[in-house]
């Protein structure tokens, strides 16, 4: 008999053999086309309604309101500056360069291009940039600026403080008020993702259910030597039913018996379901929509809750507007 001994796991993945079910690890999930495909095309809605929720206008800067309000999807917060070397405003994602004051704000940052790639040619630019602002050290403004704090006791402008804040500092702005500080805040397209993948297995689920009525079948095992059989059965339950697939191949003499109860449901419930998942998904935006869950019967728009828009939009717009002042002020 033998005894204990450690399975040397390194070499089970290096043979392509997972180390908990002994099966190749290229058996261990099938992608679903139908679901990647959905899951782009909602990723590209949710930041299409992300970035068109507010219109920005004589910012200075030379890209649009859309841009702008991209990269705050993607980055969650970036610098409005002046860089004097090119004589144009900046808006830019940026590091810390410094330490955090009594509330945990940046006191002073280093803006970084928002430029990146793979191919050589992207990396020299990119590193052409970054030699650009790396000694920006540019203190970040949180308050609006008064024209009384720039005159000197004669009446006249202190000119070099004036010029000293428009080319040392920066605004920051930030997509929405963040639960702590600024050092945990997530970007919104990352923080979407998990209700976008949801929402993109509706649909397949929804078309296998008109195939099959998602009666999907898996093996009943007859001896011990089926035993991974049956693991690999459990595991491709989901996969065969993103992909519509009726029967799950596996090599054993054992007999078709269904893992799922094979029973017919309404197809509208899918659709009902993915109705509710992008209600809440705009609801997190502050974007008008008829709540989580809808009646079957007619209602009106007071009832449907049609107005469902929160104080979600409201945050977004003011974290901008309050930017917006101290950069005027500026």
């Amino acid at each position: 008999m033998a005894g204990p001994t450690i399975p040397d796991l390194q070499t089970l993945i290096a043979a392509g053999i997972d180390p908990k079910t002994h099966l190749p690890i290229k058996m261990g999930g099938v992608s679903s086309k139908l679901k990647t495909d959905l899951k782009i095309q909602l990723r590209v809605k949710d930041e299409q309604d992300a970035v068109n929720r507010f219109k920005w206008y004589n910012t200075g800067l030379d890209i649009s309101s859309q841009e702008i309000e991209r990269m705050l999807y993607h980055k969650y917060e970036l610098a409005f500056f002046y860089f004097e070397p090119l004589d144009k405003f900046m808006l830019l994602p940026f590091a810390l360069n410094g330490g955090l004051d009594l509330y945990g704000r940046y006191q002073y940052i280093t803006p970084v291009p928002y430029t990146y790639g793979s191919s050589e040619n992207d990396k020299r630019i990119e590193k052409a940039q970054n030699d650009l602002l790396s000694n920006l050290k540019l203190k970040v403004i949180y308050d609006v600026q008064l024209p009384e704090d720039f005159i000197n006791e004669d009446g006249s402008i202190n000119i070099t403080k004036a010029k000293e804040l428009t080319t040392h500092s920066a605004v920051i702005i930030k997509d929405y008020t963040p639960q702590f500080n600024q050092n945990n805040a997530i970007a919104r397209g990352l923080m979407q993702e998990s209700l976008l993948d949801v929402m993109s297995e509706c649909i397949p689920f929804m078309r296998t259910n008109l195939l099959n009525a998602t009666g999907v079948k898996g093996m009943r095992v007859n001896n011990e030597s089926d035993y991974n059989n049956v693991l690999l059965a459990n595991k491709s339950f989901k996969d065969a039913a993103l992909n519509g697939e009726q029967n799950i191949p596996i090599m054993g003499s054992i007999e078709f018996q269904e893992l799922g109860n094979g029973a017919a449901t309404d197809s509208l419930q899918f659709l009902q379901a993915l109705q509710g998942l992008n209600n809440f998904r705009l609801s997190l935006y502050g974007l008008e929509n008829t709540g989580l869950y809808e009646k079957n019967a007619y209602v009106n728009n007071l009832q449907s809750g049609v107005s469902n828009v929160g104080l979600s939009l409201d945050d977004c717009k003011t974290q901008r507007q309050h930017a917006c002042n101290i950069i005027n002020s500026i």
